[in-house]
C-alpha cells in the first residue's frame, strides 16, 4: 500500500513528530496555508494534491508492487481534524484518484484510534454509508493510547 501523506505535514503539536514548519504549504515557506487545518478546506490545497495524485499515479500506478492508494497515514491527528470535514475531503479525493487510475487499485486511509467514537463514526461513513467516496477500506493503526492526544 503507498501511504501518499503522513499526519506529521498538517501536525504543528510541539511534543510530537510533526513537519509543519517544514512543511511547503506554510506560509512561513512560501506556501498559501496559513495553518494545518486548512489544508482540508482550501481550494488550492486540493488543486496541488490532485496534480500531486496524477504524477503519483502515472509513476508508480503500474509498479506490481502498489497494491492500494492510501490518502493519509492517521489522518486523525493532523491539526483540525473532523469527521464530517474528512468525509468531505475524502469525497472530493477518492473519485479523483479513481477517475485517474486505471490499474483500479483500491484506495483507502488510515486512523490511528478506532475506539474514539467521533473516529469509528468517520471510518464507518467513508467507507459504508457515503458510496460516492470510492474509498474500498479504511486501516487503523493501533500504536498509542486512544484518548486525547497529549504527548510528553
Amino acid at each position: 500500500m503507498m501511504c501518499i501523506e503522513s499526519f506529521n505535514l498538517l501536525c504543528d503539536n510541539p511534543n510530537a513528530p510533526c513537519d509543519w514548519d517544514e512543511c511547503v504549504y506554510n506560509t512561513k515557506n512560501g506556501g498559501f496555508l496559513d495553518s494545518p487545518a486548512d489544508f482540508f478546506t482550501s481550494d488550492r490545497a486540493a488543486a496541488y494534491f490532485k496534480m500531486r495524485l496524477q504524477y503519483i499515479v502515472a509513476r508508480y500506478g503500474g509498479s506490481p508492487a502498489v497494491f492500494a492508494w492510501e490518502f493519509f497515514n492517521e489522518v486523525d491527528i493532523t491539526n483540525g481534524f473532523s469527521p464530517s470535514g474528512q468525509t468531505n475531503w475524502v469525497g472530493k479525493m477518492a473519485p479523483y484518484l479513481a477517475s485517474i487510475d486505471p490499474y483500479g487499485h483500491p484506495i483507502s486511509t488510515s486512523f490511528c484510534c478506532h475506539d474514539v467514537p467521533e473516529v469509528s463514526v468517520q471510518y464507518h461513513t467513508i467507507i459504508v454509508t457515503d458510496q460516492r467516496s470510492c474509498v474500498n477500506a479504511c486501516d487503523v493503526h493501533r500504536c498509542i493510547p486512544c484518548r486525547p492526544l497529549t504527548l510528553r
